[in-house]
């Protein structure tokens, strides 16, 4: 049974930050990695910055560029180079502003759960492998997704992953009315620079966009959508 019971656990207090040897020299990846997670919101906060109010989210952080390179002592240069490798191993999503830069640490839950919780996940993994025997047919069985997510993977342009959305899709349950936000919004975003350059490249998995809430994000448009609402 591959789980982190398998690998052990630890637990690591955020004060390990206050002791002299955590920045007595430059900081490995390994070492900044763990760095934003002591760091992350563990519940929503917010915090202020020139008389904004900046908001977070569970497993989420607000700092700049500037505050990571001198923590980590490296240039500007080496960490936007290594948050640009976290986002594209889909450790991390960023989301800069003239503020600050909100960084989303993705699957931050399954690091940051307790042993009590993760026994009992397995638990009901098992539980759920014995009273159904056929879960790896059902994996690959086109009746097993909702006509709701049907609609949202047909519109979506991403296709990757779709078992592992279709099982985010329903621990979200959305309603109608979220439902059509989140059609709404990969329609617009289909259309926006982020999306369209580099013929797609940047454009996130599904799974990605349903566990980051992208359907909140503010669609930046594109130069012909601009020019044509002149």
């Amino acid at each position: 049974m591959n789980s982190l019971l398998e690998h052990g656990w630890v637990r690591l207090h955020r004060k390990i930050c206050e002791n002299k040897l955590w920045f007595s020299e430059k900081f490995t990846k390994s070492q900044a990695w763990i760095d934003l997670f002591l760091n992350a919101n563990h519940a929503e906060g917010s915090f202020w910055i020139r008389g904004i109010e900046i908001k977070l989210k569970r497993g989420q952080l607000g700092w700049s560029e500037l505050t990571m390179a001198k923590g980590w002592r490296w240039s500007r240069n080496k960490t936007r180079m290594y948050l640009k490798w976290l986002e594209k191993e889909q450790q991390i999503e960023q989301q800069k502003s003239s503020q600050t830069t909100i960084l989303t640490i993705l699957n931050y839950n399954n690091h940051q759960t307790d042993e009590k919780t993760i026994q009992q996940t397995e638990q009901q993994k098992d539980n759920r492998r014995n009273t159904n025997n056929n879960d790896k047919k059902n994996k690959n069985d086109k009746n097993v997704y909702t006509t709701d997510f049907e609609e949202f993977w047909n519109v979506y342009p991403r296709k990757e992953k779709k078992y592992d959305t279709f099982l985010i899709w329903s621990r979200l349950k959305p309603n109608a009315e979220l439902q059509k936000t989140m059609l709404n919004s990969v329609k617009a975003l289909k259309l926006s620079d982020d999306w369209i350059k580099n013929g797609g490249k940047y454009i996130p998995h599904p799974s990605t966009y349903l566990n980051g809430r992208r359907w909140e994000d503010e669609v930046k448009k594109t130069e012909e959508d601009l020019l044509w609402n002149k």
